[in-house]
């Protein structure tokens, strides 16, 4: 499954209760990290189906972001079975595909894919 945009609470809550593993990258426009961090994302959506992948645009879902305290993009959640089980803030592709990894199975050297260039 590719990322998918929430453009809404219900929409995100959802997608987190009709998935084992789901992690969220809340985004903003002006943020060129966040374009980085998207192609790390859509990359291990094409390796693992089964879990979702997920885009909210921080300035526009605004319960969201009240929701997870979410004061900088890029920021990360991840939820197992409905539940949050773990957050990550900034722009570290390492630390992001460490998360995926221990959420979707495998070992970081073998599954995660490499990390984007980072633009100067």
């Amino acid at each position: 499954m590719s990322l998918v945009d929430v453009a809404t609470a219900a929409d995100f809550d959802a997608h987190v209760a009709a998935a084992d593993v789901v992690a969220c990258h809340f985004w903003a426009s002006w943020c060129e990290p966040c374009a980085a961090m998207d192609q790390l994302l859509s990359t291990f959506a094409a390796q693992h189906p089964a879990a979702r992948f997920l885009r909210v645009e921080a300035e526009s879902v605004d319960e969201l972001v009240g929701r997870f305290d979410v004061n900088a993009v890029p920021f990360f959640t991840f939820h197992q079975k409905g539940a949050l089980v773990d957050t990550l803030e900034g722009a570290d592709a390492e630390a992001l595909a460490e998360k995926l990894t221990a959420r979707l199975g495998g070992s970081p050297g073998a599954a995660a894919p490499a990390a984007p260039a980072a633009s100067a």
